[in-house]
């Protein structure tokens, strides 16, 4: 068995698990001041904004590294549809 499949298994295991404890935990971090009350629905999965018209792509970077890994598929989809 590789380390992927036994990873993911562990996740497919404690996913439901998190699953009903992350409304608890995220709630008390909006009373002690550590969410945004305005968007803490967002964290649950429900989208505050309209999903804007035409096409799109989501690319979501937690830090510089991420980011910066991103920019050659960026400017990739830019050559590949410049609009």
């Amino acid at each position: 068995m590789n380390s992927f499949s036994l990873q993911m298994r562990l996740y497919l295991v404690l996913r439901p698990i998190f699953q009903v404890l992350a409304p608890g935990v995220l709630k008390r971090r909006l009373k002690a001041g550590k969410e945004d009350p305005e968007r803490f629905c967002e964290k649950m999965g429900e989208a505050t904004r309209a999903r804007p018209s035409g096409d799109l792509i989501w690319m979501h970077a937690v830090g510089l590294g991420e980011l910066l890994a991103l920019r050659p598929l960026i400017t990739a989809l830019q050559k590949h549809a410049p609009g």
